[in-house]
């Protein structure tokens, strides 16, 4: 990104686990005295937060031996990373990768302006409304609830508007800049 564009401002989006590269690309930016005057997280959990359980379809799911695969994961990287041995663990899928990069990743507050699209059901269905991002925000948190869920925000009709509400910011943040 650098090569293309030396020097920012930036404005840098991501959907769902996208949205912690995002972020992460944003403090890394700002940490080396890069201006980052948008940084757009499309339904994306901060580091911690989960949907909510439900206890019983939980015992169901582990007495009926569903998604024993996802269980075993938890407990391997539970198990290997409280021992600091999580690099003896040999990934067997992008997903599985994907996973434990994100069960790994440490965060520092971000001290700019995160501008938050929320899909209607991650709201109901997140152990926190705000998906985790205002323990995270230490500037400006500003949220933009979008029709849909998680999948559906992205594909029309819902993505018109989240296209629209983005163009906004894109518009502010380019006149920002001059």
């Amino acid at each position: 990104m650098r090569q293309l564009q030396v020097h920012g401002p930036y404005r840098i989006a991501g959907f769902s686990s996208g949205g912690i590269v995002a972020f992460e690309m944003a403090q890394q930016l700002r940490a080396a005295g890069e201006e980052v005057s948008c940084l757009a997280l499309l339904d994306s959990f901060a580091p911690g937060v989960r949907l909510k359980r439900n206890f019983w379809k939980g015992l169901y799911k582990i007495l009926t031996f569903q998604d024993l695969r996802g269980y075993q994961e938890r407990i391997y990287y539970l198990f290997l990373h409280t021992l600091g041995l999580r690099r003896l663990r040999k990934m067997k899928t992008i997903g599985e990768t994907h996973r434990w990069a994100h069960w790994s990743y440490k965060h520092s507050p971000y001290p700019g302006r995160i501008d938050l699209f929320l899909a209607a059901e991650s709201e109901k269905h997140a152990t926190d409304p705000l998906l985790g991002w205002s323990k995270v925000a230490k500037g400006d948190l500003v949220v933009h609830s979008l029709p849909g869920t998680h999948g559906l925000m992205v594909t029309p009709p819902c993505v018109d508007v989240l296209a629209e509400k983005l163009q906004d910011i894109l518009d502010r943040t380019s006149h920002h800049k001059k």
